[in-house]
């Protein structure tokens, strides 16, 4: 889901509950009247593992049947399971990089 913030949000947000709201893609923006606010992709989640971030982040553009059916289809359908494939590697460096950061700003 695409959310806006008057601040920077977080990358991993505790919401209080034992949830939390991972940002990623946070972008800043400029409105008409000079107005700076915070425009990023968030997903809800319950396990800040590496693992599970992952998964959410693919799931949010990926089903799991439309995952299945590029992979049956590797060998014909080449392009969209090129784009798959690269999606999956930047969603896994976007969480390695936010992890790695969030540790170094808890010390």
């Amino acid at each position: 889901m695409r959310t806006n913030s008057d601040v920077k949000p977080m990358a991993i947000m505790p919401l209080g509950d034992g949830t939390y709201h991972f940002n990623y893609n946070i972008e800043e923006v400029i409105d008409e009247e000079g107005n700076k606010s915070f425009n990023c992709d968030t997903i809800h989640v319950r396990d800040i593992s590496y693992d599970n971030l992952v998964s959410k982040m693919i799931a949010e553009k990926y089903t799991i049947d439309n995952e299945l059916a590029l992979h049956r289809q590797r060998e014909i359908k080449t392009e969209e399971f090129q784009e798959y494939f690269d999606y999956c590697e930047e969603c896994k460096r976007t969480v390695r990089e936010a992890l790695r950061n969030e540790e170094v700003a808890e010390l």
